[in-house]
């Protein structure tokens, strides 16, 4: 998305609110000549988005769109500290639940791994480097 889109409120963003701004009024009392801008103004602010954490984020960087992957999944706020140059950060779909091969279930076992869940989700994001991640761990 855009900043234009951002600012028009474009694709029906539930993450996309309106706020009203009212200017100040000026200390000195001038003369008025002629028309003036309306004394009431309405801006589109863009807020964070709705969904705070994410295995998967778009990126908008100055020189084009990066798709990066967390495991475990991250927080907007950390996936902005990570990519300071990014303006903004969506979150994507996680990737759609997969069932680990029993081979690979045995190898976890045997490494004494803990953390299956994360494993499992590391799995759902890239089903072929994640083998070959635990048998080099498996190697050494």
């Amino acid at each position: 998305m855009s900043l234009s889109d951002l600012i028009r409120g474009a694709r029906g963003n539930a993450s996309v609110g309106v706020a009203t701004v009212t200017p100040a009024t000026v200390a000195t009392d001038w003369p008025e000549s002629g028309s003036t801008v309306a004394s009431v103004a309405t801006v589109t602010v863009a807020n964070a988005p709705a969904r705070e954490t994410a295995s998967r984020w778009l990126l908008h960087l100055p020189d084009g769109l990066l798709e990066v992957t967390f495991a475990p999944a991250a927080r907007h706020a950390e996936v902005l500290r990570q990519y300071p140059l990014a303006g903004v950060a969506e979150p994507l779909p996680d990737p759609a639940p997969v069932w680990m091969p029993a081979d690979l279930r045995a190898l976890l076992l045997r490494l004494d791994l803990d953390d299956r869940p994360l494993m499992a989700e590391m799995y759902a994001i890239d089903p072929e480097g994640t083998p070959l991640l635990l048998e080099g761990m498996a190697k050494r």
